[in-house]
């Protein structure tokens, strides 16, 4: 993975300028030189992978029902709600499949953040179609996986031992334990919230040499606080690079 410099990570892409989860978010936190984006894979009843957050298409869509209970002509059918985003308000915007994101990214430096919480990586199919669409666009080596479910994340390093791993800690209190975790894998990093991300415990982490990002962070002042304690990623939703 690219750890050359800071890297500010669009979450759920650049969400202050087009709707989360959409190939304009990804194509905006491009143009706006954002180092790394967070996506939301989910699979469809008939298993396509696309981008949602929440378990149904209610929030985000003109569309209603579980993603997991539709098909993919029934997902690829609906229309994305634009009216918070003026420059969009006026097209149609569809929930685009995983491999349109990714393709979407794979023109760029971007680092790619698949949050892990909303799928089963233990899923021999679906990973192999996730690590295959990476591939294809030769992004596996800029992409880490957030796998919080220590089952799930072992399995998936016994199938994928070369993939980089990740998953949430929100214990300062055994952050040197997180550390050892991080440690004992072939590659991974560590994801904290910025409740978490105290100067004592960034400077815990800085001196593990691990690498790890700090998410929830939306504020400038914290921002500018975390660059000065040398946090090599910090995740945002509301913040521009």
């Amino acid at each position: 993975m690219i750890i050359d410099k800071f890297r500010l990570s669009a979450h759920r892409g650049a969400t202050i300028v087009a709707p989360e989860n959409t190939i304009e978010s990804i194509n905006e936190a491009i143009t706006l030189n954002y180092g790394a984006i967070e996506i939301d894979p989910r699979i469809s009843r008939d298993g396509e992978i696309f981008l949602m957050h929440d378990d149904t298409v209610d929030r985000t869509s003109n569309g209603s029902g579980y993603i997991a209970d539709m098909t993919s002509n029934e997902i690829m059918s609906l229309e994305i709600k634009s009216d918070d985003y003026p420059k969009y308000t006026n097209q149609v915007l569809r929930i685009p499949t995983f491999e349109e994101a990714i393709r979407a990214i794979s023109n760029s430096d971007v680092i790619v953040n698949l949050d892990g919480s909303k799928v089963d990586w233990s899923n021999l199919e679906f990973t192999n179609q996730v690590i295959s669409i990476l591939k294809k666009y030769s992004l596996y080596d800029q992409t880490f996986f957030v796998i919080s479910n220590s089952l799930q994340r072992s399995v998936f390093n016994d199938r994928y031992p070369d993939a980089i791993l990740s998953w949430l800690h929100n214990d300062a209190n055994s952050i040197s334990t997180a550390i050892n975790n991080v440690k004992n894998y072939n590659g991974a990093l560590l994801s904290i919230p910025l409740s978490v991300a105290t100067d004592a415990v960034l400077l815990q982490l800085k001196k593990s040499g691990i690498y790890f990002q700090v998410y929830g962070v939306n504020s400038t002042l914290d921002l500018d606080r975390l660059k000065v304690m040398g946090v090599p990623m910090a995740e945002t939703d509301k913040l521009a690079p």
